[in-house]
């Protein structure tokens, strides 16, 4: 069943292919990832790859005639939460999702930017985060995929 962000709908092309790849971050412990753009409505999966233990660079990048609206990644070590580089990043798109198994249970968590949110304050802000998520919950809701 498709899953609504704001305006923009997760096929459930996009939330299988999340779910295989965190299957692949349970089996060998790396990041994978991809972008999400849109072109007509429709969201495109775009630059799909696989990072490190600890990290993943998505190239961040569409078709001249797309938008890069999201992003998705694994986190093999952690929770589905936004790391403060995470929140950097996703200050600039109009969602990040991150999938994990912390304590043994899949979840798939989307972080949708709330409609207003300041470009730079929310940068800035993404590395005052630390430990405390009220940062994140500031400038994200959050919607759980699976």
């Amino acid at each position: 069943m498709p899953t609504k962000l704001n305006s923009i709908t997760l096929t459930d092309n996009i939330k299988n292919r999340m779910k295989m790849l965190l299957k692949e971050t349970k089996n060998n412990r790396l990041e994978y990832g991809f972008d999400i753009c849109e072109k007509n409505k429709n969201l495109i999966m775009r630059n799909e790859c696989h990072g490190t233990l600890c990290s993943i660079e998505l190239p961040r990048g569409c078709n001249p005639d797309e938008k890069l609206v999201g992003d998705y990644h694994t986190h093999p070590r952690g929770t589905s939460l936004l790391s403060d580089s995470d929140m950097h990043i996703a200050c600039k798109l109009d969602f990040s999702c991150i999938g994990s198994s912390h304590k043994k249970k899949d979840r798939i968590l989307c972080h949708i930017r709330k409609p207003g949110t300041n470009l730079t304050d929310c940068q800035e802000d993404s590395f005052r985060q630390g430990s405390d998520n009220s940062i994140s919950d500031k400038y994200f809701r959050q919607i759980d995929v699976i």
